[in-house]
């Protein structure tokens, strides 16, 4: 009987392991909604100018074709309920005479993409703009000497920088007012430089865009820091609506997207790791079957012994 006793505690072992294994299997925590650093979005993810620095103010240039030396502007402001309305336009306006293109010291392209919008100059007063103006005499200079350290800059000279150069006030009324595109403000030689949004002389451009002086006067009365004002210069540009905000749109997608991929890794992953620990508990019952059939096996043994 000391036998069976024996026997009979290791069965009682080897069911208790069993469930020990189902219980642990039981208490996996869930990973569903455990969202992998890999595919979180980053909460300061930037943007064109950045998430908290959207752009509430937008002048946009568009052309018909890359060729062409005339474009349309017009000025739009988006409202605390984030609809877009122009105040500014639209208004025939001037491009660079090779069009809109890849901009160079080479070429006459005006560049195409969006820029900010944070500085303001001109030949007259201030004109009542919100933007940093600087009213210019003789010695001022856009520098676009391009082994210059100050390439793509203004600068205070009594002489020439050097290359292109530009005295601001020389060029005339056309500079009477302007406000600086930021356009290659990494200064990268040779990629352009003194792209300005100021007033039509009635021809093309050397790269820059303009406009006549009553509406660029309104425009720089209008532009306020404080809202991020961009340009967005190209082809068939859209209004602001269905370019900025369908934008935000495709990256709120993607982020969705990102986050059910990830969800799915998880959840495909949790599935892994509980068939994982059936696998052991069928292992182990296999086991445990094994240990019964010997012990019924043996029991007639154990009864003849214990006689």
């Amino acid at each position: 009987m000391r036998t069976y006793r024996i026997l009979g505690a290791s069965v009682a072992g080897l069911l208790l392991t069993v469930a020990a294994a189902a219980a642990a299997s039981a208490a996996v925590p869930p990973v569903r909604d455990a969202l992998p650093t890999s595919h979180r979005a980053s909460a300061g993810a930037p943007t064109a100018l950045g998430a908290e620095e959207a752009p509430g103010q937008m002048i946009t240039v568009s052309a018909g074709s890359p060729g062409d030396t005339t474009a349309t502007l017009t000025a739009w402001e988006k409202s605390a309920s984030g609809h877009w309305s122009v105040v500014v336009g639209p208004v025939d306006a001037w491009l660079g005479s090779d069009g809109i293109g890849r901009a160079s010291e080479d070429s006459s392209h005006t560049p195409e993409g969006t820029w900010t919008l944070t500085q303001a100059f001109g030949r007259a007063p201030d004109p009542g703009t919100r933007l940093p103006y600087l009213k210019v005499d003789e010695q001022d200079w856009w520098d676009s000497a391009v082994d210059s350290p100050d390439y793509n800059t203004h600068v205070r000279s009594s002489t020439n920088p050097g290359g292109a150069s530009e005295n601001l006030f020389d060029a005339g009324a056309v500079y009477d007012h302007a406000v600086v595109i930021d356009y290659n403000t990494a200064q990268v030689p040779g990629a352009g430089s003194a792209f300005f949004l100021h007033v039509s002389g009635g021809e093309p451009t050397a790269g820059c865009v303009s406009i006549p002086e009553p509406a660029l006067v309104s425009v720089l009365r209008w532009l306020d820091p404080a809202a991020h004002p961009v340009i967005r210069i190209g082809i068939d540009v859209p209004a602001p609506a269905d370019g900025v905000e369908r934008a935000a749109q495709e990256k709120a997608e993607r982020e969705k997207a990102a986050r059910e991929e990830a969800e799915r890794e998880a959840e495909q992953a949790e599935k892994d790791r509980v068939a994982q620990v059936i696998a052991k508990v069928v292992a182990v019952d296999t086991r445990t079957l094994t240990a019964l059939q010997v012990w019924s096996q043996a029991v007639p043994v154990v009864a003849w012994l214990a006689h």
